[in-house]
């Protein structure tokens, strides 16, 4: 999606749901930095080469397009935007000044001495993060004692970009309206949101890393995969009934969905993520977890 429209977009919530303003101006730094950065990544000699009838039957199995294959990142470029990103970081406040500054110390390029066990390779975090081995960052933050919440936010936004690219030129071979999968066809990623489109309301899920849109089961959990409707609801607010909030009571897990039906402009899935941080904390306060890999509520 261009930059002007997510700007649009944030200009709209920010009109809308003034205290969320901050949080929107650290947000529109982010994609601006992540636009600039996208139009130098190399990602050609890393395209996973992967043959037509693989490719059909990884989708028919429910295996997400890029797992168990080889590619690489733009290393240098990546690497630059995780320093550009940081520096955005610190200069919201004291306190993620001072949690940034521990994982710089901690998170260093990839020709350092390793053998020093107070240092991580910054390639191999951004490797494991582009596929989908997300444990790594729960074990260093346990290991050096970092905030994991930052991490996460650091590293998968530093990727993303590169994700994003490759995803896209993914798409065009992946029949991904046969795709049947609880995660993202493409990284094999959970949602950030979902969507209700159309008269007949159809349930479209928006991947919250590599950004592919894609159209999955009305009444599923997209967390354990139940499709139990008794133990699978919603429930909203009376003053926004275009957000609602869908729960899991097997799993206890929750997606947001927005109904387009009732809902003016364009939606920008990510800036809607963060329209309706007061849905998460509402969810969180009956103890569901958020699907999502990382959300304005967890951060």
């Amino acid at each position: 999606m261009k930059l002007e429209k997510i700007k649009l977009r944030i200009n709209s919530i920010r009109t809308a749901y003034p205290m969320y303003d901050e949080l929107l101006t650290f947000f529109e730094k982010i994609v601006t930095k992540q636009d600039e950065f996208k139009q130098q990544i190399q990602i050609e000699s890393s395209f996973p080469d992967i043959e037509e009838s693989k490719v059909k039957k990884k989708i028919e199995a429910g295996i997400p397009l890029l797992e168990d294959e080889e590619f690489e990142l733009d290393f240098p470029s990546t690497s630059q935007l995780f320093d550009a990103l940081c520096e955005i970081t610190k200069a919201q406040n004291d306190k993620l000044r001072n949690e940034v500054q521990k994982i710089e110390r901690t998170v260093k390029e990839s020709n350092v001495d390793l053998r020093l066990k107070s240092l991580v390779s910054r390639e191999e975090l951004f490797r494991k993060v582009a596929h989908n081995e997300l444990d790594y960052i729960d074990k260093i933050s346990d290991e050096f004692s970092l905030n994991e919440s930052v991490l996460t936010l650091l590293t998968l936004n530093s990727v993303k970009p590169s994700i994003e690219l490759i995803a896209h030129q993914l798409q065009d071979s992946v029949d991904i309206e046969s795709w049947s999968g609880i995660s993202c066809p493409i990284c094999g990623s959970p949602p950030v949101i979902s969507e209700l489109r159309g008269e007949e309301g159809r349930r479209i899920l928006f991947c919250s890393f590599c950004s592919t849109d894609w159209q999955g089961r009305r009444i599923m959990c997209y967390h354990c995969g139940n499709t139990d409707h008794q133990t699978l609801r919603y429930f909203y607010t009376q003053e926004e009934e275009k957000y609602r909030i869908d729960v899991c009571d097997k799993c206890k897990h929750y997606l947001k969905t927005l109904d387009s039906r009732k809902f003016d402009g364009e939606i920008v899935p990510s800036v809607e993520d963060i329209a309706t941080l007061h849905l998460d904390i509402l969810a969180e306060g009956e103890n569901y977890q958020n699907v999502a890999l990382t959300s304005a509520a967890h951060f």
